[in-house]
């Protein structure tokens, strides 16, 4: 602290023999840190006199917000009102400091349910899953309907918040310890991967022939329905919850009032946006038996027992029936 005080002092004349009669500002960032209480204060009385005295302008650096009420109480000791202070966080829109406990108190996380003594579909339920849409990214699909048959191994994913099979596949790719450790628990957790993969290639095949679904946005982006009437096109859509081929029928026929007057060209431009960017799709739907075919002879599905891929199969066919229809 002295070594510090004394070097302040020395380029505090080396300033006043530069300058020349001319007052330069000063700055001092942190210079009195060091110093214990009493020759903070002397020191800064010292400051607030080169201030009201000579008229020189000084500045001083901190992170310490205690430094304010000492300058505050050298300045008020030597009658000097000229200190100002500026507060960088508040000015760039960050918090300076926090005002008491409350500014950090954090909510605990939200508890995860236990799985013991809950069947697949109880604790799909009480974790609240979303239904399993296979016209859906993959990605984007809850672990549950991959982790049915080892809900433990499931239930210590969702603690580190682990939801989605993207969010899953990022841990795989980094390597992580939790993705090791689930890899190496049980078998269901080994065959992780390769379930994933087979989800994938089941959400492709169900999606053949059934076309992506159309809403506002892409009633927007295809530039084939005026402004007169989106909102009807847009209402007639949903209540044929996206199909873009009834949504055409609908339009060719005109039985609807809401679309009396819609163009025959405009519907053409439509369907051939709709074909473009997938939205028709000329091939067949598959039924179950055709889909479990077509999936069980895939890279992904040799990866697992054949009992196993079809079972998975299986179920998500039976739950996206459930959630999406035929």
């Amino acid at each position: 602290g002295t070594r510090a005080q004394l070097i302040l002092a020395a380029r505090l004349a080396f300033a006043e023999e530069a300058e020349q009669g001319a007052n330069l500002p000063l700055f001092l960032d942190e210079a009195l840190d060091h110093s214990d209480p009493e020759r903070f204060h002397a020191i800064a009385r010292s400051l607030a006199r080169m201030v009201s005295d000579d008229g020189r302008q000084v500045f001083y650096l901190s992170n310490d917000p205690t430094d304010v009420e000492r300058f505050r109480s050298a300045f008020d000791a030597e009658g000097c009102d000229q200190l100002k202070t500026i507060d960088l966080g508040e000015i760039r829109g960050q918090a300076a400091r926090v005002d008491g406990p409350e500014a950090l108190r954090v909510a605990p996380l939200a508890p995860v349910p236990s799985p013991v003594g809950e069947s697949a579909e109880s604790y799909g339920a009480a974790i609240g899953v979303a239904p399993l849409d296979p016209n859906r990214d993959p990605i984007s699909q809850h672990l549950y309907y991959v982790l049915r048959e080892d809900l433990p191994v499931l239930h210590e994913l969702l603690l580190a918040r682990i939801e989605t099979v993207g969010q899953y596949l990022n841990l795989l790719k980094g390597g992580s310890a939790l993705a090791r450790q689930v890899a190496s628990g049980s078998a269901v957790g080994a065959q992780l991967e390769a379930r994933i993969a087979l989800l994938e290639t089941f959400c492709l095949a169900w999606r053949e022939g059934r076309g992506k679904k159309v809403g506002r946005l892409e009633l927007e982006q295809s530039g084939a329905v005026s402004e007169k009437y989106l909102d009807a096109v847009v209402a007639v859509a949903a209540e044929f919850d996206g199909d873009a081929r009834r949504l055409l029928t609908s339009l060719r026929e005109r039985k609807d009032p809401r679309l009396s007057g819609y163009r025959s060209k405009s519907t053409e431009a439509l369907e051939r946006f709709f074909v473009k960017h997938g939205h028709l799709d000329d091939k067949p739907i598959l039924g179950e038996t055709q889909l479990l075919a077509r999936a069980i002879d895939t890279p992904a599905a040799n990866q697992l027992s054949s009992k196993i891929a079809a079972e998975l199969l299986h179920q998500w066919w039976s739950l996206s029936q459930h959630a999406c229809g035929g």
